[in-house]
């Protein structure tokens, strides 16, 4: 027993009805899942992001790569949305869309995999996306994300993807969660910016591979 110490309980508790739960829509379910503060862990969701400059030169362009899965009964037909938030606390939310994401065979199973872009000013960001699947189970995930300032640089550099050589060369089009390779090679891709015109013209790069 603590001297000193003051405990209070809340009167009542307001809990939704398994009914009511069961009638709400994806689309319901998925907003619920977004806005909620804890993360649902129905089955496995991951997600990563690259920065790139954007069109736009002084925007930056966010692609979003997410992957579910391995896991019994996964299905690649999910409700998704995402909600954006700045270092201010403002809220970007996607609306809920019905996707079809792409299946891909791995030792552990089939996974399915999404990607998305969204455009913003350069800053620091986080980032939460929500997932229900055809059977009304839920999951979730948020990362921080660092926009970085591109422009206006006399040299600036994207984020790097790294790819399995069967997507060909152009190593952009696989960005993925996580880099699948099938052989001793890969594919490396990432971007550089400068705002002098003639500042690299004469640049090398290496990349550097190193083993576990």
């Amino acid at each position: 027993r603590r001297s000193r110490v003051t405990v209070r309980a809340r009167r009542e508790f307001n809990a939704t009805s398994a009914a009511a739960a069961a009638s709400r829509t994806p689309e319901e379910r998925v907003l619920r899942a977004l806005a909620s503060p804890f993360g649902a862990t129905d089955f496995p969701v991951r997600m990563t992001t690259f920065a790139y400059q954007d069109e736009n030169a002084a925007k930056v362009r966010i692609v979003i790569a997410t992957e579910v899965g391995p896991s019994d009964g996964a299905s690649g037909n999910l409700m998704l949305a995402y909600e954006l938030l700045d270092a201010n606390g403002r809220s970007v939310t996607s609306q809920p869309r019905r996707e079809t994401l792409t299946p891909l065979t791995t030792d552990n199973g089939p996974v399915f995999q999404h990607v998305a872009a969204l455009v913003v000013d350069p800053g620091t960001y986080t980032l939460k996306l929500a997932a229900v699947d055809e059977r009304g189970r839920q999951a979730s995930v948020e990362r921080s994300v660092k926009a970085w300032q591109m422009a206006d640089m006399p040299l600036a550099v994207s984020d790097l993807t790294v790819a399995d050589p069967l997507f060909g060369p152009n190593a952009k089009a696989a960005q993925t969660v996580q880099a699948r390779l099938t052989s001793p090679r890969l594919l490396a891709y990432f971007e550089l910016y400068s705002n002098q015109a003639d500042y690299l013209t004469d640049a090398g790069v290496r990349v550097d591979v190193a083993s576990e």
